[in-house]
């Protein structure tokens, strides 16, 4: 049976916390082009919200992060922790940082981590595979128990 923390603390063991600047933006997750999005504020990283967040917000992270936009998905990817920083995030898709785009005011919010955005940059002829998809699955059941737990 797969034990869903440890796979957690394996995947994520390497984000330690290091200065970052206000905007910057990172995938945290088992691929570097798929993962929970995570934005700096004042040198400290945070979550985004899923409010309001679509393939249009997936296609600016993607883009700012410099990978593909092609098959630019969004979705939820919890177990975040720390500050939630954005919320109702509504790019256009054709910004080029994801800080640009119109959202609520930095660090105001209505959401819990279980609520974390992600996104998905594929290129056109990759799939997402069945192993990530399961660890994704794995990931969001931990993260409602630990929510209802705490």
């Amino acid at each position: 049976m797969l034990d869903c923390y440890l796979v957690y603390r394996c995947v994520f063991a390497e984000l330690t916390k290091r200065n970052c600047n206000t905007g910057e933006i990172r995938l945290t997750g088992w691929y570097n082009n798929t993962g929970r999005v995570e934005i700096c504020n004042e040198g400290r990283w945070g979550t985004v919200c899923v409010d309001s967040w679509d393939w249009r917000d997936a296609r600016v992270a993607c883009r700012q992060l410099g990978h593909s936009v092609d098959k630019a998905t969004a979705i939820i990817f919890s177990l975040g922790s720390g500050e939630i920083w954005l919320h109702d995030v509504r790019c256009t898709g054709t910004e080029t940082r994801l800080i640009d785009c119109p959202a609520g005011p930095l660090g105001t919010h209505n959401c819990l981590h279980v609520e974390d955005a992600g996104v998905s940059c594929l290129t056109a002829g990759e799939s997402m595979s069945s192993m990530m998809m399961l660890f994704m699955y794995c990931m969001s059941l931990q993260n409602v128990i630990l929510e209802k737990s705490g």
